[in-house]
């Protein structure tokens, strides 16, 4: 009973340290890769800008696109005949088989 105690105390203690660690890792990664992806969105904005403002034109052109050329609407489907009612059976007593 008291190696379980002791194992378990030990596994905890460890599996927190490492815990703490890679959080901390994960923050040093993820704080200045967070903020360099914000300045490089900023700096292409404001390049593109800066593109405009000095040349008059846009930086970036889409092609140009042909419009399609209209389609001829679809043949009309031939009427349909209402249904036929069946006939009346009035001998009700007699089965079918």
């Amino acid at each position: 009973m008291l190696a379980y105690l002791v194992a378990s105390f030990v596994i905890g203690t460890v599996a927190g340290i490492v815990g703490v660690l890679l959080c901390l890792v994960g923050l040093i990664i993820t704080l200045p890769l967070a903020t360099f992806v914000t300045y490089v969105y900023q700096f292409n904005l404001l390049g593109q800008i800066a593109f405009k403002d000095s040349t008059g034109r846009s930086y970036y052109q889409p092609p140009m696109m042909t419009p399609a050329p209209p389609v001829a609407p679809a043949p009309s489907a031939p009427p349909v005949e209402p249904p036929v009612a069946p006939p009346a059976n009035d001998d009700i007593s007699t089965p079918q088989s």
